[in-house]
């Protein structure tokens, strides 16, 4: 069986990042909305599309709203618990802003979209969108909302030939409706699918053995890699995340850590004896393939 390839995402990449990773993700426009030009002849970018916290806060008219009156803010609204503010898909300002940014990145680098999506399954209900389900005649919102995302992916089409994968919110049944993402309507030709399984401690793992799975099981026809957060969780704990999703066998990993605290994890293979006989205690060979590999930047 050959082995699973191993990514980095980070902001501040280091010349020797590339000697362990099989490649480096970096932003060229963050959730907040931060630009970084320097990042886009990069081979593998990360690209916000309605993420957009600091432009929200000059511009609160441009955050799409909740039918119940919210807007997608990330300090002022705690029911829907945003990690980031979200931009309205049909605000025509942002979408020429963003497809300009596009135009600027050379076709080979592979372009991975964020949030090209709407935040959740109760938007968007602000003026423009009303307006524009009114305008289009009867639907539901699950249509209207995947009609809007079809049509930024057309836009997004146009304005760059080059190569894209597609981050996605890691529910493997709902995308459809409740974000408006339907693949198969698309027909989007992708590098990649890619999902964010989160946790600040990776002490309880069981949701993993749920959610992998599933995830892998729904998009087989997709080269898929799942990102792990390595900037806060223990030692421990990532190890026991990495074999989770190891066991399962998708295409790629990929650890979020703009510390280089990748490197703990091999020092604690030659530090720590107790982590290691745990970890050399698993019998299999695709995991024990990957420990190796991580031992071996010691």
């Amino acid at each position: 069986m050959p082995p699973i390839s191993l990514y980095l995402s980070t902001r501040t990449p280091q010349p020797e990042d590339s000697k362990y990773f099989d490649g480096i993700f970096v932003p060229y426009r963050e959730t907040v909305g931060r630009v970084y030009p320097e990042h886009r002849n990069h081979p593998y970018v990360t690209f916000s599309v309605l993420g957009d916290t600091i432009g929200l806060q000059q511009h609160p008219e441009r955050a799409a709203v909740a039918v119940t009156g919210e807007k997608a803010l990330i300090h002022e609204n705690p029911y829907d618990g945003f990690a980031w503010s979200w931009v309205c898909p049909l605000e025509p300002t942002h979408r020429t802003h963003l497809l300009a940014l596009l135009q600027e990145v050379p076709q080979d680098t592979v372009v991975i979209l964020e949030d090209l999506q709407f935040p959740n399954e109760r938007y968007c209900a602000c003026p423009r969108c009303t307006h524009d389900r009114a305008h289009r005649g009867p639907t539901d919102l699950q249509t209207w909302r995947i009609r809007v995302i079809q049509e930024w992916w057309q836009d997004i089409q146009r304005v760059r030939k080059g190569k894209y994968a597609w981050t996605l919110h890691p529910d493997p049944y709902a995308l459809e409706t409740r974000f408006g993402v339907d693949l198969e309507s698309l027909e989007v030709d992708l590098e990649f699918l890619h999902f964010p399984i989160y946790c600040t401690s990776y002490g309880l793992t069981y949701w993993m053995e749920i959610l992998v799975p599933a995830i892998l099981q729904r998009f087989a026809q997709y080269r898929v890699l799942l990102e792990l957060y390595a900037e806060e969780p223990p030692i421990a704990g990532l190890w026991k995340a990495l074999f989770v999703l190891t066991k399962y066998r998708p295409d790629g990993i990929v650890l979020y850590d703009s510390r280089q605290r990748y490197q703990d994890l091999a020092r604690a293979l030659v530090k720590d004896r107790d982590l290691q006989k745990k970890v050399l205690a698993i019998a299999d060979p695709v995991f024990q393939d990957l420990v190796e590999r991580i031992r071996s930047w010691v």
